[in-house]
């Protein structure tokens, strides 16, 4: 109830729900920040106005910092690539083949994009490892 206050006090008109995170599908990740994002002066509000909201937070990994929300607002046009790419590959209604090559490359793209700001992680280099095995990969197959 206080974070709807929170919310109605900041007027934020994003009307949707934070989902929560599930580990072992990544699209889940990417709505829950996209989400959160667009609660973010609720979250701040709420830091004030309920103290058991900070004091539990602050227990385990803290509250989130200014870097973890400026981290979040980088990483999250990247990660819609992925969702954008999951969605439309994964379709059962329509034809999906003659996407996949296109949505690999703009997957590529997003990555050495991501390398060449400021905010890879280790994580960007590992997943820039793999695609780069795989891109290679698929050049040698299809020269074959």
């Amino acid at each position: 109830m206080k974070f709807k206050e929170c919310v109605e006090k900041q007027n934020i008109e994003y009307k949707g729900h934070i989902c929560l995170d599930v580990e072992t599908r990544w699209n889940s990740t990417y709505l829950m920040l996209d989400a959160a994002l667009k609660h973010k002066k609720a979250f701040d509000e709420l830091e004030f106005h309920d103290t058991k909201y900070a004091t539990e937070l602050g227990k385990g990994i803290g509250l989130p910092s200014y870097e973890d929300w400026e981290y979040v607002e980088s990483i999250l046009p990247f990660l819609s690539i992925f969702y954008d790419a999951t969605m439309r590959i994964s379709g059962t209604s329509y034809v999906t083949s003659n996407m996949y090559m296109l949505k690999v490359v703009g997957i590529w793209n997003g990555i050495n994009h991501l390398l060449k700001s400021n905010s890879a992680s280790s994580a960007t280099y590992k997943m820039a490892g793999k695609m780069e095995k795989n891109m290679r990969n698929i050049k040698v197959n299809l020269t074959s």
